[in-house]
């Protein structure tokens, strides 16, 4: 794989993207690594072999934190638990459908990493935030 012209943004964990939820936080912060990880893994021209591997350990930390996380959110009786699971179904989906067409050079590995900053950040501040606010107002000891 040929060594693309990017600038690598390392985002540094900032506690402004905190939660209050310790496990899902320390989740979100692994999270955040990997994908630094992999604008590192583009920006030094990999093999395609390699870039792989690395999108394919951040699918499989995505497929654990959200169960993680739905498993905070079953035992705390979440009522907005579906649509979180539809939400997670959907950004798995779309994952795949990006790194497939990545594999067929339809789209480019950069649009990968802009997309998976775009869902954590998004999905920390739009939909994780409610369910720590859930945990912390019913009292739940997660």
């Amino acid at each position: 794989m040929s060594k693309q012209e990017i600038k690598i943004e390392i985002i540094p964990w900032n506690a402004s993207y905190e939660i209050g939820h310790e496990l899902i936080d320390s989740q979100h912060k692994i999270f955040l690594m990997l994908l630094n990880k992999l604008s590192v893994t583009i920006a030094n021209g990999v093999t395609k072999e390699h870039l792989f591997r690395v999108l394919n350990e951040l699918k499989k930390y995505a497929e654990f934190h959200f169960l993680s996380e739905e498993n905070v959110m079953h035992e705390c009786f979440y009522p907005g638990i579906d649509n979180h699971k539809r939400i997670h179904s959907e950004i798995l989906f779309e994952f795949a459908a990006l790194s497939e067409r990545v594999s067929h050079g339809r789209s480019n590995s950069s649009d990968v990493v802009a997309f998976l900053k775009s869902w954590l950040f998004d999905h920390i501040k739009n939909e994780d935030s409610h369910i720590a606010r859930y945990v912390r107002e019913h009292s739940y000891e997660i």
